[in-house]
C-alpha cells in the first residue's frame, strides 16, 4: 500500500463508476428488486424447499437452481452444478442436444414443455432420470429470463420400465421364431 493511500473497506469495488449513470441503473435496480422482491423470493423458497427434484437455468442453460432432493437424487451438491450447463449433467450425447433444444425452444417461444424426462448423471455412476415439466420464467416486460421445472424422480419407474420389455422380449420370442 501506498504512503498516502488509505486501506479500502472489505467489499469495496475498486474503481468508482465512469458516469452517472451507473449510479442511476445501479439505483433503479435496487428500487425495482424491493418491488419485486415477495414474489421472487417466494419462487425461490418454493423451489427450494421442494420435496420434488427443481432445477432452473438461465437464458444460456446455466443452472441457477438445483435443490436438495437434486442433490439427493444425483449427489452433486448445489455448489457443484451452479453456473454450469445443465447439458453437463444429462447422460447420452443425443440427450445432451435434444434437453439443451428444448431449454432454447423454452425461453425463445416462452411455452412451457410438459412430460420432459432428464436422464441424469450421478456420482454414484447409477444413471437417474427425472420427469419434469419446464417452465420459462417471464420478466414483467415479457422477456424470458429463464426456465424453471418441478418433477419426480422416475428412476426405479424407467429401470422397471426397461426391465419389462425385456421380459416381453424373451417371452414373445418363441412366438416370433415359429
Amino acid at each position: 500500500m501506498g504512503k498516502h493511500k488509505k486501506p479500502r473497506p472489505r467489499g469495496a469495488v475498486s474503481s468508482p463508476p465512469s458516469d452517472n449513470n451507473a449510479l442511476e441503473t445501479d439505483h433503479i435496480d435496487k428500487e425495482r428488486l424491493k418491488t419485486e422482491w415477495p414474489e421472487a423470493a417466494a419462487l425461490a423458497r418454493l423451489l427450494m424447499d421442494a420435496n420434488a427434484p427443481a432445477v432452473g437455468v438461465d437464458v444460456n442453460g446455466r443452472v441457477t437452481v438445483w435443490n436438495k432432493r437434486m442433490a439427493e437424487i444425483t449427489g452433486f451438491h448445489a455448489e457443484r452444478v451452479l453456473g454450469k450447463n445443465m447439458s453437463d449433467f444429462v447422460y447420452g450425447a443425443q440427450r445432451k442436444s435434444e434437453i439443451a433444444a428444448v431449454i432454447e425452444a423454452c425461453v425463445v417461444d416462452k411455452r412451457p414443455e410438459l412430460e420432459l424426462r432428464v436422464p441424469l448423471l450421478t456420482t454414484t455412476g447409477r444413471n437417474a432420470q427425472v420427469l419434469t415439466n419446464m417452465t420459462p420464467l417471464l420478466a414483467e416486460d415479457g422477456t424470458c429470463v429463464g426456465v424453471y421445472g418441478v418433477g419426480q424422480d422416475v428412476t426405479e419407474w424407467a429401470i422397471q420400465e426397461k426391465q419389462y420389455a425385456t421380459v416381453m422380449m424373451q417371452a414373445n420370442a418363441p412366438i416370433i421364431e415359429l
